[in-house]
């Protein structure tokens, strides 16, 4: 118990401590300060504050609260009659504390999170983040909405997929950083905001449980028409593009570990020249023709690679 000089309710450095340090006699009983010598001068009044410790054991939920029940809990006598004081406004009572520990939520990159890369035009199911979601041991986190922000000189607007619907949300069932078949969906396929926008996935029931985690990807569709030498980027950058709330406490819950950014993947294709016989390339022959040939024709590639062959002898 200490001398609240200020009158603000809260402990502050350097108040008198009045008495000693005690324990309750009992769960729900009382507790005892005995040798004080306090004057309270005629007509003025002064603050006092009771504060209490916890031992970490207490659990969620259970509540605390300190009381001055009756008159006759208090000792006082007149400071020049010498006579017993009898206080009135009994019972004073203090606020209702409840134990309430909040879970936390961590969030970095998974373990198998894709390298930089490159890309074809019109790659599907191509996988740009892997994100751990890590649950700290007080209590489950449900997460309700997720928002990831693209990055790169492509345009994510336009560019992913012929529908302009282009980027998925997946758990990573098995950890391993790739979309499996195994794998499940979270929410429906979303479209960015605009050229390095936002795409919000709404998560109707997600819970980690305490003290585990879980991987997530974020998957993108890749439109048939873009230009090479173009890149893409995705990643979460601050705790306000998630949401989550303890289950057992039905608190909003501060996450950490920001920003979670995936590699760059770059527009890259590739020609490839395949050889095979021509049209009129010649079957077996008498060796005295004075003349054969073999016609080789390449085949054209979506880069436009023209390669004719003509061997004469």
């Amino acid at each position: 118990m200490y001398d609240d000089d200020n009158g603000n309710g809260a402990y502050d450095t350097g108040e008198l401590q009045l008495g000693t340090g005690q324990n309750p006699n009992d769960d729900n009983g009382t507790v005892t300060f005995s040798g004080l010598n306090e004057t309270i001068q005629a007509s003025t009044n002064v603050n006092w504050i009771v504060l209490t410790n916890l031992n970490g054991t207490a659990s969620n939920f259970e509540t605390f609260r300190v009381s001055f029940s009756n008159s006759t809990h208090i000792t006082a006598a007149g400071d020049d009659t010498g006579d017993p004081i009898y206080p009135d406004g009994a019972p004073v009572q203090g606020g209702l504390f409840t134990v309430g520990a909040v879970g936390s939520l961590s969030l970095t990159t998974g373990s198998n999170n894709p390298g930089v890369g490159t890309e074809n035009p019109g790659a599907q199911n191509v996988e740009m983040l892997q994100l751990k979601l890590s649950a700290s041991g007080v209590e489950n986190i449900r997460i309700t909405s997720i928002t990831f922000t693209a990055d790169g000189t492509g345009n994510d607007l336009t560019d992913l997929n012929d529908t302009g619907n282009g980027v998925s949300l997946y758990r990573d069932i098995n950890n391993n950083g790739q979309l499996d078949a195994g794998d499940t969906q979270i929410d429906i396929q979303r479209i960015y905001s605009g050229n390095n926008g936002t795409v919000t996935f709404t998560i109707a029931a997600d819970t980690i449980d305490a003290g585990t985690s879980e991987n997530w990807l974020v998957v993108y569709d890749f439109d048939a028409a873009i230009a090479n030498g173009i890149t893409f980027r995705v990643g979460i950058f601050n705790a306000s593009q998630i949401s989550s709330i303890g289950v057992n406490s039905g608190l909003s819950i501060t996450e950490t570990g920001f920003p979670v950014v995936g590699p760059y993947k770059t527009i890259d294709a590739v020609g490839s020249l395949t050889l095979f016989a021509g049209d009129y390339n010649p079957g077996v022959s008498d060796i005295n023709e004075p003349v054969s040939y073999t016609h080789l024709r390449a085949h054209e590639t979506v880069l436009e690679l023209v390669c004719r062959l003509l061997l004469e002898k």
